[in-house]
Order: C-alpha cells, then sequence, then structure tokens
C-alpha cells in the first residue's frame, strides 16, 4: 500500500474491519455519543466516497443525529495508526 492509500485501498480495508466492529460518533446539543456497527456499505454515489450506515429510530444515536446530521465514522486499522 502506498504512503497515502487511495480511497479504493481505504474500502477494502473499512469492508474487512467493518466485521470486527466500528464506531459512529455524533453530537448535539452538548451531548456526545459512540455507537459501535458491525455494518456497513462503503463505495462511490455521483463520484463521491460514501459510507452508509443504518440506525434504529429507538437508538439514542437518532436521536443525535436527527438534531445535527453531521457525524463520524470510525473504523480502527492498527497498521494505519502506526507511526513509523
Amino acid at each position: 500500500m502506498a504512503l497515502k492509500p487511495t480511497f479504493d485501498e481505504l474500502a477494502k480495508i473499512a469492508t474487512k474491519t467493518i466485521l470486527h466492529g466500528c464506531f459512529l460518533n455524533s453530537a448535539a446539543n452538548g451531548k456526545i455519543n459512540s455507537m459501535t456497527i458491525g455494518w456497513g456499505t462503503v463505495g462511490n454515489v455521483w463520484n463521491r466516497p460514501m459510507f452508509t450506515v443504518m440506525v434504529r429510530k429507538t437508538r439514542y444515536t437518532h436521536d443525535l443525529i436527527e438534531a445535527n446530521p453531521f457525524f463520524t465514522v470510525s473504523v480502527p486499522y492498527k497498521k494505519l495508526m502506526n507511526k513509523e
């Protein structure tokens, strides 16, 4: 893998890593929440990179996303986190 991975390389890593768990981080009205996710879809829509994840309406995270539609998906990948 190149020093700075391409989107396609990161998408392959994310697809494999999702099986082991990722995080959806959201915040609104001074409250912060991290929800674990074990599934998702990585791809391109109209030439824009996308990560799709479904959140049930019964989840606390859903309320935060309704209040503030911006969120972060964290995909832990040890190899990329190591300093060389």
